[in-house]
């Protein structure tokens, strides 16, 4: 009986680490997931602008 509670109680700290480590790297990949958003909405926008720019025949679109 204690040899199965000592390998339960391995196999516990053992499936511990794993979350702990599972959760680092899904707050690792939610990080990345929001600067590719947002670097994504940015370089939308800088379409959007060109677009407008090539829609007013060369003629300068004020770019904030």
């Amino acid at each position: 009986m204690l040899i199965d509670q000592e390998k339960l109680y391995e196999d516990t700290l053992h499936l511990k680490q794993i979350i702990n480590a599972l959760k680092d790297e899904n707050l690792k990949l939610k990080t990345k997931n929001l600067n590719l958003e947002r670097e994504n909405i940015k370089l939308t926008k800088n379409l959007e602008k060109m677009g407008s720019y090539s829609a007013t025949m060369g003629k300068p679109v004020e770019v904030s």
